[in-house]
């Protein structure tokens, strides 16, 4: 019974060793995602914890303002057209 015993722990020695090989390279993978995201963080948050204004981030945010309010325009015309549509049909 003892041989059976240490051949089984014989065999999950390699085991063993890919995993502990795969949680370093998982560890490794992680640190560099937290450095990263550091990095990054850095660029739009301050030390004091306020928000740094990004030149295309604004420029984002008004393309993205205009885009909606000639959306909602168009919107208003269709509606005002499907109306008028509507009260001739009666």
């Amino acid at each position: 019974m003892n041989q059976y015993v240490e051949k089984f722990l014989w065999m999950l020695v390699p085991l063993l060793f890919s995993a502990v090989g795969y949680m370093w390279t998982t560890l490794q993978q992680l640190r560099d995602k937290v450095q990263d995201l550091e990095a990054k963080i850095s660029l739009v948050v301050s030390k004091d914890n306020k928000v740094i204004p990004s030149l295309e981030a604004e420029l984002a945010r008004e393309k993205l303002r205009q885009d909606v309010n000639k959306f909602a325009s168009d919107n208003r015309e269709r509606i005002i057209i499907i109306e008028q549509q509507l009260k001739n049909k009666k």
